[in-house]
């Protein structure tokens, strides 16, 4: 399976065929085939880890600012979980590992899936769907969480922030985008 795939609104059409595609600065679009509604969005690795990677930093940045200035813990927490959210999808686009879903325990299985992810750690992120398990079509829920919540959650972060390796990151950089061959 393509992991730099997403298919939109085309249930059940292959993924493998070959179609025109039209390239953008960060995205691939293009028709399904047999004329079915709706388009494939195809992102490549590279741009879907430096996007994922700067928005992280920036949530996770801000979600410890809201905190040392004493903001209420539901923001930091709200915050501080789209950072965690960032992080696990950049560390997944770094190692060509998209998870099919976006809620944390599907996150924290694709991470374990290409590094060595403490246990610790992952019950700690697994913990969070239910508190904001806000993927889930049939158990939407957003709880209020609880002051040690944003405290953990800003754990979290710094413990996935170091799972990413410089060396696969420069290595990812060096590689010449698909998105932009094609």
């Amino acid at each position: 399976m393509d992991p730099e795939r997403v298919v939109i609104g085309v249930p059940g059409r292959g993924r493998d065929a070959s179609v025109p595609v039209a390239v953008s600065d960060h995205w691939r679009f293009r028709e399904p085939e047999g004329g079915a509604m709706g388009y494939e969005m195809i992102e490549a690795d590279r741009e879907m880890f430096e996007r994922s990677w700067r928005d992280a930093q920036g949530y996770h940045r801000r979600a410890a600012q809201f905190a040392a200035e004493g903001q209420r813990p539901s923001l930091v927490f709200n915050v501080g979980s789209v950072a965690l959210e960032r992080y696990l999808v950049a560390l997944c686009a770094l190692h060509g590992a998209m998870p099919f879903n976006h809620n944390y325990t599907a996150l924290a299985l694709a991470a374990e899936s290409v590094v060595a992810v403490p246990a610790a750690l992952v019950g700690e992120i697994r913990s969070l769907d239910r508190i904001f398990n806000i993927c889930s079509v049939d158990d939407y829920h957003h709880g209020e969480p609880e002051p040690d919540d944003a405290r953990r959650v800003l754990a979290m972060c710094e413990g996935v922030r170091a799972l990413f390796d410089p060396a696969a990151i420069e290595k990812l950089r060096a590689e010449v985008s698909p998105a932009r061959t094609s």
